[in-house]
């Protein structure tokens, strides 16, 4: 009914739209990651220009079937990127939205489950930007310091979003 006669080509297009809404988080999510490393701008462009054009998003963005996929990946990639900016800055705004958005891409696809791994890996593996000092060889050094609160916030979030994901499943 939302797009009358022309209801496939309205599919297609907003699912292509979707990809494209993705491909900027994306981005932005390559830019979080990479901002340590040089020319981390150029390496954020290339890892959003093959998420965009690699032939495995070809069924999913072009059936209507693969629209859970795309809708969870929508979801999924910028609630990793504010679980970031959880972690970079301590803004609890960005821990509730990431928890809503975590839940919206369980609600999406279930494999958004995913994210009770990709999350804590980001968290571990990704070093904070306040925490990256330079060497006198010019090289970037992290420096190890406490965050147990970020943590236990991440794994509250984590755990309530997903065991009320469970409890909705179930009723």
């Amino acid at each position: 009914r939302l797009y009358g006669d022309a209801y496939v080509a309205g599919l297609h297009s907003s699912n292509v739209l979707y990809h494209v809404i993705t491909t900027f988080f994306v981005w932005l999510l390559a830019r979080r990651l990479l901002q340590h490393l040089p020319n981390s701008s150029v390496g954020a462009m290339l890892a959003a220009a093959i998420f965009a054009l690699h032939p495995i998003h070809t069924e999913s963005v072009s059936w209507i079937t693969g629209r859970s996929g795309v809708l969870a990946t929508l979801f999924l990639v910028p609630s990793v990127t504010l679980a970031l900016l959880w972690r970079d800055t301590g803004t609890k705004w960005a821990l509730a939205l990431g928890g809503v958005l975590y839940m919206l891409a369980l609600l999406s696809k279930e494999v958004a489950v995913a994210a009770l791994i990709m999350i804590p890996a980001a968290l571990l593996l990704i070093p904070s930007p306040g925490n990256l000092q330079r060497s006198s060889d010019g090289t970037l050094n992290g420096k190890s310091i406490p965050v147990q609160p970020m943590w236990l916030g991440t794994a509250a979030m984590l755990i309530c979003v997903t065991a009320f994901y469970l409890l909705l499943r179930e009723t």
